[in-house]
């Protein structure tokens, strides 16, 4: 006995498409605001010490004015954390603010992207392999979000 092929309608599967676009869009900006929560700890647990402090205790000109590289780093690490973490709410929100049906904005999927890629080329170029692998799962996600937003259209 052959099985009936179960036919969807064209709202149906894009009921489906749907979902999924939205699921992948909140992973990744939970992956953001996870990622900036961890980077904030690390800074605090491994970063602030007397060791590195000793290592950056240096000044350099930056814009014209004399700066500690320690305190820059601090800064610009800190920064980052919270920045990641600002921006998965701000994607959280978004995706949270759709109306039924609405697939999630293409211009956000392709800032998304866009950052990942710089986070891959960053981190292929000056961190480690998280930062290389992350950003291709991140990238992997978004671009499924994004076509199923673009079909869906």
């Amino acid at each position: 006995m052959n099985p009936i092929p179960i036919r969807y309608s064209f709202v149906e599967k894009l009921n489906v498409m749907n979902k999924i676009a939205k699921i992948l869009y909140g992973v990744n900006s939970v992956l953001f605001i996870l990622i900036g929560i961890l980077h904030t700890l690390a800074h605090y647990a491994d970063l602030v010490t007397d060791e590195i402090r000793a290592m950056l205790d240096h000044t350099a000109i930056v814009s014209g004015i004399e700066s500690s590289i320690w305190e820059l780093w601090q800064g610009m690490s800190l920064l980052m954390g919270f920045l990641m973490i600002a921006f998965g709410l701000l994607n959280l929100s978004i995706i949270y603010r759709l109306p039924k049906g609405e697939f999630p904005p293409i211009s956000s999927s392709v800032i998304m992207i866009a950052i990942l890629l710089t986070v891959l080329v960053v981190g292929y170029n000056y961190f480690s392999f998280w930062q290389v692998y992350g950003s291709i799962f991140g990238i992997t996600l978004q671009s499924i979000c994004l076509i199923l937003s673009l079909r869906g259209k």
